[in-house]
């Protein structure tokens, strides 16, 4: 496993990974974000997302990594209260960070859909939350997003 060890609020990579915060970071550096054991382990399996060059972004060893076949053996180890402010939600666990995946072309079809131009992408969870209450399989981010 690469360990990058990162303690200094001046490092570019912290820096960076603050950014991915918001749309703006998001699409500079081409990055984002994943936290929460669920969702990481679904990216994993899914096959789906390009993970070359995605890395574990952690403060800590007490948590264990995830052992999947597709899971990144590079990471980002940085001081927890850098940690802290990098990881907005909250999840208090290992973040991945993947490239951007591929945006596909949206096609109308005869489901019920949920078309958003979300701004802040810290509410995308609660927002896929809700379309599944109500029982939308079909979420669509705008341009805006």
């Amino acid at each position: 496993m690469k360990i990058k060890n990162i303690e200094s609020d001046s490092n570019s990579v912290y820096k960076k990974l603050l950014t991915l915060s918001k749309s703006r970071g998001i699409n500079k550096e081409n990055e984002c974000l994943i936290g929460g054991d669920k969702i990481i382990r679904e990216v994993l399996a899914e096959n789906t997302v390009n993970l070359e060059g995605a890395y574990w972004v952690y403060h800590t060893e007490e948590h264990e990594l995830f052992e999947e076949k597709n899971a990144p053996d590079t990471l980002v180890k940085i001081a927890k209260s850098l940690f802290n402010e990098v990881d907005v939600v909250g999840v208090h666990s290992p973040l991945l960070c993947i490239p951007v995946p591929e945006v596909q072309e949206w096609k109308a079809n005869e489901e019920v859909e949920l078309l958003c131009g979300l701004g802040d992408p810290n509410n995308l969870g609660a927002m896929m939350r809700s379309a599944e209450a109500f029982g939308i399989k079909n979420l669509v981010l705008l341009s805006e997003s």
